[in-house]
């Protein structure tokens, strides 16, 4: 059994880096940023999302007065 090597890694050219760039600054957008702020949002309330609902309803029934 022969141990293969990692294949090798491509460098960018001169003439590609512009694109390579201009793309590396379109993926830290705005746009991605918020995706990221979304997917954390998600992580976070998707995971307490009922225990969140009973919350809010009964912080809803104590603030209207309703007897539990």
């Amino acid at each position: 059994m022969s141990i293969q090597s990692p294949p090798s890694l491509s460098v960018v050219s001169p003439a590609q880096l512009p694109e390579h760039l201009r793309q590396c600054v379109q993926s830290g957008g705005l746009r991605h940023r918020i995706g990221c702020v979304a997917e954390v949002l998600h992580g976070f309330w998707g995971q307490r999302f009922v225990t969140s609902m009973v919350l809010v309803t009964v912080l809803g029934w104590v603030s209207a007065g309703w007897p539990l």
